[in-house]
């Protein structure tokens, strides 16, 4: 059985990544068109795009678009990569969206300078967790790294990802929510939960992501 998890000091050290909107559509809706519209952006503010299980039919926009394949962890990857290049000022704006089936998730990501450039309130922010091997205490790792994070008082309260009801007590959480898709749809559902502090968890053969949500 692992160790109980303690609040553990955890110094990030960089800027910050937001997710200014989070939308569920049909698999052939144009996810850049409905970000805009959200958000009242013209597509050419949003500097590159990622497409996670794309469908067939080619991107008719502007802009620099990377096409990613199904493969363990690879959601998540991208999204913690947009967020370092958000963190360290090299990316403003970026859209991701990931198919699966009928549906499509598309998120708008973005950095500091665009909340008060654009008028845009972010919905929450992200912060990176540390890579950790995916071994027996793969968890409390990730939970020792979330907790260290969290204001005085504050408490995970939903988990989503590669986590089961065994590991609410480590997180001192209370809700596994059952969003079994890819990374971004598991983030959108920790977004519609509304939580004030979630983690998202990926767990592959050799090696894990997690990532905080903070709602704002």
């Amino acid at each position: 059985m692992l160790p109980k998890v303690t609040r553990l000091a955890y110094n990030q050290g960089m800027s910050e990544a937001y997710i200014f909107s989070s939308l569920l559509l049909s698999a052939g809706d144009d996810p850049l068109a409905a970000l805009c519209r959200k958000s009242g952006l013209r597509p050419e503010r949003i500097e590159v795009l990622h497409r996670i299980n794309p469908p067939d039919s080619a991107s008719s926009v502007d802009l620099p678009v990377l096409d990613w394949p199904t493969a363990p962890l690879l959601d998540h990857f991208v999204l913690q990569q947009v967020c370092a290049e958000l963190e360290f000022g090299r990316l403003e704006l970026a859209a991701l969206c990931q198919t699966q089936g009928e549906q499509t998730v598309a998120l708008l990501l973005g950095g500091p300078a665009v909340v008060g450039r654009y008028n845009l309130p972010p919905e929450a922010r992200l912060q990176l967790l540390p890579v950790e091997s995916a071994d027996a205490e793969f968890l409390y790792h990730v939970a020792s790294a979330a907790i260290g994070l969290l204001p005085e008082g504050g408490r995970i309260t939903h988990l989503v990802g590669d986590v089961t009801a065994e590991t609410l007590p480590l997180f001192d959480a209370s809700q596994a929510l059952a969003e079994h898709r890819g990374a971004l749809f598991q983030l959108h559902a920790l977004l519609a939960a509304r939580a004030a502090w979630s983690v998202l968890v990926s767990r592959g053969a050799r090696a894990g992501l997690s990532t905080l949500v903070e709602r704002l």
